[in-house]
């Protein structure tokens, strides 16, 4: 279960195209806290962020 304000950062991320989610197959996504994430995954959030801070379009 994630926390308030971890929930909270997380449905910013979502809704601005940053965070996805794994696709379930079934339309809906799945964002698992406690999987593993790769390098590109991460470099693809920090990279994205930092755009979208700026001024910048994803």
């Amino acid at each position: 279960m994630l926390s308030g304000k971890l929930t909270a950062a997380v449905n910013w991320a979502s809704a601005k195209g940053i965070l996805g989610g794994y696709d379930n197959h079934d339309g809906a996504f799945t964002i698992n806290p406690d999987g593993e994430t790769a390098r590109v995954e991460a470099a693809k959030v920090l990279v994205a962020t930092y755009k979208l801070l700026i001024g910048g379009k994803l």
